[in-house]
This record gives structure tokens, sequence and C-alpha cells, in this order.
């Protein structure tokens, strides 16, 4: 935060993020409680039940399933 008004930017700015560690330690909650204290929406990608990453980038399904990703 303090780098973002050092810079003179509008908002809070926070570059992304890869939470990564043993399961239950809190990345959920935290990434979750910080959404909430920044006031922006969240949405919580579980990596373990995704088969690549096409569900974040865009996914096309044949030739006519195509849709767009989450981002």
């Amino acid at each position: 935060m303090r780098r973002s008004v050092r810079e003179g930017q509008p908002g809070f700015r926070l570059p992304p993020v890869i939470l990564d560690g043993p399961p239950a330690i809190g990345k959920t909650h935290w990434a979750r409680r910080l959404g909430d204290l920044i006031g922006a929406g969240t949405t919580v990608v579980d990596a373990t039940s995704e088969a690549g990453s096409f569900g974040i980038v865009g996914c096309q399904r044949g030739w006519s399933g195509a849709r767009p990703g989450r981002v």
C-alpha cells in the first residue's frame, strides 16, 4: 500500500499473486479476507480441479462451444 501511495497511484494495487502451500494453512481465507478489506470481489479458482489453464484464459471446446475464461 505504501508503494501505491508513494508512486501516486489512485488506489491500492497488488500484482497478481499465486498462493502456494500445503492444504489448510489459510490461503483461501487470506485471499477472501484481503478482498473484503480492499472492497474487491474475489473469485476462487481451485487449481486441483482444472485440467489446464483453459478455465482461466479461455477454452475452445470444439467448433461451437468456445467460451471466455474467468479472468
